[in-house]
């Protein structure tokens, strides 16, 4: 396990993850955070996003469009392994 130096985009990524995909930090962190253990992000989200204010505030996903995008981007993802599988082989 290697270091994480948090920045607020990570901050304000790991609050708008919870949202999307509730307290599942297993798969927040296998597929956004590999760095970083699941115990770790949990820790994270309760002591800096959870009771601040300022976070929450600032990582509302407040339309669909933001949704939409994490989709995408995961569907963009699983595309580029499954051709980067192809050329492996």
């Amino acid at each position: 396990m290697t270091y994480h130096r948090w920045t607020d985009n990570d901050y304000r990524q790991l609050a708008k993850l919870v949202q999307l995909y509730g307290r599942n930090w297993r798969m927040i962190t296998q597929y956004y955070f590999p760095d970083v253990s699941s115990v770790c992000l949990k820790n994270k989200y309760y002591t800096k996003i959870h009771k601040n204010a300022a976070y929450d505030k600032n990582s509302q996903v407040s339309d669909a469009s933001n949704i939409q995008q994490y989709q995408s981007s995961e569907y963009i993802i699983q595309q580029l392994k499954e051709i980067m599988n192809a050329k492996m082989m």
